[in-house]
Order: C-alpha cells, then structure tokens, then sequence
C-alpha cells in the first residue's frame, strides 16, 4: 500500500506523518507544493488546507487525523482501547507543547523569552 502526501517544502505539520512511515517503513510518495503554485491547488484539496494523506481515493485533511488514520491501518494505535486512548493523550499533549512554542516564537519572543525557558 503507498500513500501520497501533499505538503509546502518545509517541515511543518507534515513532519510526524512524515516520521512515522519512515520508522515504519510505510511507502509515502511525497508532492510537494511551492508557495508559487498553492493559490491553484488550495480550491483542489479538502478543506483547502496542507497537508493531506491521499489514502488511493481517500483524501484526509488535519495532520493529526492524518496520523490516526495511519496508526490504526498499521496496527500503531495500541493493543486496545486503554492503549489508544494513552496515545491520544500524548498526541494532544504535544499539540499543546507546539502551540505554546509558535506563539512564543511568532508573537511573543521579545517579551516571554525568558519567562518560557526559566518554566521549562
């Protein structure tokens, strides 16, 4: 089975999909969209939104959709429920790592700077 990634050339969103078929050697084909060309692909993928999984036909939108969607076709998303649900725990807890990060990195940096590595 291969699947088909479209995504901009840096990482991103993109990247954990991206690490999980390498460390899972899953087949991932790769289109990469310059942002030269996005104004023309937007209105052709769902949700007019990168990065998207094409599953054959199937097209997925929102990286972490993209992600569930992997690990529970390759038998990554845990023995059982108990199991699943610690993964989507993690997941969530990392999104909220990475949020907290652009907004110090995009918006706050001069100001928080300190105050975010003195937390950590």
């Amino acid at each position: 089975m291969s699947y088909k990634l479209v995504y901009f050339p840096v990482r991103g969103r993109a990247q954990a999909t991206e690490y999980l078929c390498a460390d899972n050697d899953i087949k991932l084909e790769k289109e990469i969209v310059g942002m030269g060309d996005w104004a023309a692909k937007k209105p052709t993928v769902i949700f007019g939104q990168l990065p998207v999984l094409f599953d054959g036909k199937f097209e997925i939108a929102q990286s972490n959709a993209i992600l569930r969607h992997l690990a529970r076709k390759h038998g990554l998303y845990g023995k059982d429920e108990t199991e699943a649900t610690q993964i989507d725990m993690i997941n969530d807890c990392q999104e909220d790592l990475r949020l907290t990060y652009l907004k110090l990195i995009y918006q706050q940096y001069d100001t928080e700077k300190d105050n975010y590595i003195n937390s950590a």
